[in-house]
């Protein structure tokens, strides 16, 4: 529902005292306030149900834009969010890294930063993100007298350079940044072999050597993103002609096939470069729907019923309450409940067109998003990060050598509490089981930030 009801004089107290808790400090950031605020609004819209302004539910954006604007007409004294002490002395480690050159770049820094900074404070608050982490490692880098190196290449890099733009033209390499790295990796061993010679700058980062190698393949009229070889292209027209013959109900469905096939393509033709490397599920769905609307395939869409919307927004509220664990567990069960309504009101417009399972998941991911839960489909519970952190703490011994023995393990405990789950609560849907990089990538940065794994492992087991 469009929000064209102003804001009432009850809410705009409430907003006020979320604000001054912004302002003084009392809120670590704005989102996390608007959070806070937004449940306090329900409530006040619960105990005024006649009140003109109760008949709008109040949208988390909304809601943080108002709080935004309130909390910076105060005068210009709030600038965002605040640094405490304790944040400024976890990130002032990273700070020295920098400068000292164990990290290549801020990014870097700030990427082990974000995960300390994250598992530091309260376990449902993340108060920064890396690029503000990055930003604000930048910032006390150069007051301690660092600058970023901003110098130009020299002719005779980009002559050597250019030697490699070449060799991803003709396919010696999958990707420009793996021909980033062999650069980094020739440099060194031409650094080491010509001692003394000044053009020879083993310095660069890979962020740098990528974006100079990106610009002169432009340069050379070499790049312009993935290519998608013949054999390739015509695998996937075949499979947008079964979209526009009937037999997959959507694009998503046609691409899962077409990834198989082009394993057996691959196979087949190894000749091809492209073909190595491996095509994202959402990148090969754009190309079938690309052509098969070429192909004279058009799109129908019906506008959402008013009886739909009421079976979305009911399934959101039971994602926002915990009843299923993501999106990915309600969408299909949502699904099923709009086919049966489709049934039972054949004549109706909006059931001319039977709804896809990735249109429930858009919708639910936007009605969830309006409770004021972050755009994630697959937040951790705290279930699931009690058992990665017992196996963060492992890192490191006897048993767990590498990061790798750790996650094999952590997602077969997993698995084990997901089908106990299941057998004790059957409402919560088919769940989407964490694959071996998601786990991973989060036991990292639980054993970063817990000192078994990464800089400060080897001072912590001292």
């Amino acid at each position: 529902m469009k929000e064209w009801i102003r804001w009432g004089t009850a809410e705009s107290r409430l907003i006020d005292r979320f604000a001054r808790d912004l302002v003084s400090g009392r809120s670590p950031n704005a989102a996390i306030a608007a959070r806070a605020c937004v449940d306090a609004l329900r409530r006040l819209h619960e105990a005024h149900p006649n009140a003109a302004w109760a008949a709008v539910t109040r949208t988390w954006e909304a809601v943080h834009t108002r709080l935004l604007d309130v909390a910076h007409a105060t005068g210009g004294r709030w600038r965002g969010a605040r640094w405490s002490a304790r944040q400024d002395s976890l990130i002032r480690p990273f700070v020295t890294g920098l400068i000292q050159g164990r990290y290549r770049s801020a990014n870097e820094a700030a990427r082990y930063a974000t995960a300390v900074l994250a598992l530091s404070g309260p376990r449902r608050s993340v108060p920064f993100n890396q690029r503000t982490v990055q930003q604000r490692i930048l910032d006390q880098a150069e007051a301690r007298g660092w600058r970023p190196d901003t110098r130009e290449w020299s002719e005779r890099e980009l002559r050597l350079l250019d030697d490699y733009a070449r060799a991803v033209r003709r396919g010696r390499y999958r990707t420009a940044r793996a021909a980033a790295r062999a650069y980094l990796q020739g440099l060194d061993r031409l650094a080491r072999r010509h001692r003394g010679t000044r053009w020879l700058r083993t310095d660069r980062t890979l962020d740098s050597v990528f974006t100079a190698l990106v610009k002169r393949l432009k340069r050379l009229k070499a790049w312009s993103g993935p290519v998608w070889p013949e054999p390739e292209l015509q695998l996937a027209e075949r499979f947008a002609q079964g979209l526009i013959d009937g037999r997959y109900a959507s694009a998503r469905a046609a691409a899962r096939d077409f990834l198989s096939a082009r394993d057996d393509l691959r196979a087949r033709l190894p000749e091809i470069v492209w073909l190595r490397r491996r095509r994202a599920l959402r990148n090969a769905q754009r190309v079938i729907n690309k052509q098969a609307h070429e192909m004279g395939r058009s799109v129908q869409t019906i506008p959402w019923g008013a009886p739909e919307r009421r079976i979305l927004d009911r399934y959101a509220r039971a994602v926002a309450r915990g009843r299923f664990r993501s999106i990915l567990g309600a969408a299909p069960a949502c699904k099923r409940v709009l086919a049966r309504l489709h049934r039972l009101h054949p004549e109706t417009r909006w059931s001319r067109l039977p709804r896809t399972l990735p249109a429930v998941e858009g919708q639910l991911q936007i009605l969830v998003r309006g409770f004021g839960i972050p755009r994630n489909n697959g937040r951790w519970t705290p279930g699931e990060l009690e058992i990665v952190d017992r196996f963060a703490r492992r890192c490191g011994t006897p048993g767990y050598r590498t990061l790798a023995d750790a996650t094999r393990e952590c997602v077969r405990e997993l698995e084990r509490r997901y089908r106990r789950e299941m057998k004790r609560n059957p409402l919560l849907g088919p769940v989407q089981p964490r694959t071996l990089n998601a786990v991973q990538a989060v036991l990292r940065q639980r054993a970063i930030a817990l000192r078994t794994w990464g800089p400060y492992a080897a001072v912590s087991r001292e």
